[in-house]
């Protein structure tokens, strides 16, 4: 297998059935929560396959898999409920030898000022740690995190952040994943938050040129930096790769990469085992269009 393995989030366009079911809060009963993760779950496999496929070994799983999972109104058993579906998934991704990730949404702030906040983040990352549990067997199946919100203290929130991740069972601080964010924490704030508690960092190239800290460090020095991060059992050392958008203002990530722009970029790090993320809008497309045209290389 090749050094470098690519992957995508969440949604695959060329296989449009497969997109997470979803409803609204006042029709979440537990029959159509039933029938949702049901499913949600089969959707999950039918990506993989076809993700094995187009050798395709790296994806992010979307966290709306189980509707509502961390809410009150879902009070489904739903690990027990599904796990043949589960056990299938599982069997799949160990058989050839997958790597899958998650990575909670904005409202999920561990270093968040409102108790409720706090509660609700807490949850959401127990659930997205015992889904990982569920159709996985070792911690390199990774949770991804940003640290969050300032608040009007910097050092504060941090140090916020830092009591907050120590307080999360174990199984949930062996797999979350900080990453450097476009607005509020640098690779630099990053990297010193991981050595407080020992998380691996997923360094976000995009994030970073838009967010820049003030050193003039090489961005490959920064990767390496970022590896040291990644213990044996946290796996691979992962990044985030995406470009601008050239039609949206503000962070948007382009609709399709650059592919020219990508190989200037990834060329340095070929000698390397890493895996690639791409953050993309057309999520598999641009992977396959990498893959087929360098295919001595991914």
């Amino acid at each position: 297998m090749n050094k470098i393995k690519l992957g995508y989030a969440c949604i695959n366009p060329l296989l449009p059935d497969t997109k997470m079911r979803r409803c609204l809060l006042k029709n979440a009963d537990d029959k159509r929560l039933r029938e949702l993760i049901h499913i949600n779950l089969l959707s999950v496999l039918k990506i993989l396959e076809y993700n094995l496929a187009k050798n395709i070994y790296l994806f992010r799983i979307s966290s709306d898999v189980i509707p509502f999972a961390s809410h009150y109104i879902n009070k489904i058993k739903w690990r027990k409920e599904f796990k043949a579906e589960f056990g299938s998934i599982k069997q799949f991704i160990k058989k050839n030898n997958m790597r899958v990730s998650m990575h909670p949404g904005q409202y999920t702030v561990l270093n968040t000022e409102n108790p409720k906040v706090l509660e609700n983040a807490v949850n959401d990352i127990i659930y997205h740690t015992e889904f990982l549990d569920e159709i996985t067997d070792g911690y390199e199946h990774r949770i991804i995190l940003h640290i969050g919100g300032v608040y009007g203290d910097k050092k504060n929130s941090k140090k916020r952040f830092i009591e907050n991740f120590n307080k999360l069972p174990i199984n949930s601080r062996k797999r979350l994943t900080i990453e450097n964010d476009e607005k509020n924490y640098n690779i630099d704030e990053v990297l010193e938050i991981a050595e407080e508690i020992d998380a691996a960092v997923v360094f976000d190239v995009l994030h970073h040129r838009i967010n820049c800290r003030d050193s003039a460090a090489d961005i490959y020095d920064i990767i390496k930096q970022a590896h040291k991060t990644w213990r044996k059992e946290y796996g691979v050392q992962k990044i985030h790769y995406s470009q601008l958008s050239l039609t949206k203002s503000g962070s948007a990530h382009s609709e399709t990469i650059n592919i020219a722009e990508f190989m200037d970029f990834i060329k340095p790090l070929l000698n390397q085992r890493i895996d690639v993320m791409l953050e993309v809008k057309d999520k598999n497309i641009s992977v396959e269009k990498i893959m087929n045209e360098y295919k001595n290389i991914f």
